[in-house]
């Protein structure tokens, strides 16, 4: 009974690691795509300019929408956002 339950339980954690592995690897394969597309217009609606560490799209849906996070390091702070990208008549525009 002992050696199902772990079992079982080694199964759900498998799960839930790959899982996890599979988002990250969506998550890079995404960027990688579409980094070039999306950079300016994070660039042009944010107060950091060409000044941000870490740029991942996290959501893309072909000329729909975009989730973009973006993380701007500062002398002092550090900070994080995610932007909801809208594209409409050819361009990508911010939502939110």
């Amino acid at each position: 009974m002992k050696q199902k339950l772990r079992y079982i339980l080694l199964g759900v954690i498998l799960t839930l690691i790959c899982i996890y592995i599979g988002t990250l690897v969506k998550i890079e394969i995404l960027t990688h795509n579409h980094k070039n597309e999306l950079i300016d217009v994070c660039k042009e609606n944010t107060m950091v300019g060409d000044d941000f560490d870490f740029f991942k799209v996290l959501d893309y849906s072909e000329c729909d929408f975009a989730r973009v996070y973006l993380i701007s390091g500062g002398k002092y702070a550090t900070t994080g956002n995610v932007f909801t990208l809208g594209y409409e008549d050819g361009e990508w525009y911010e939502v939110s």
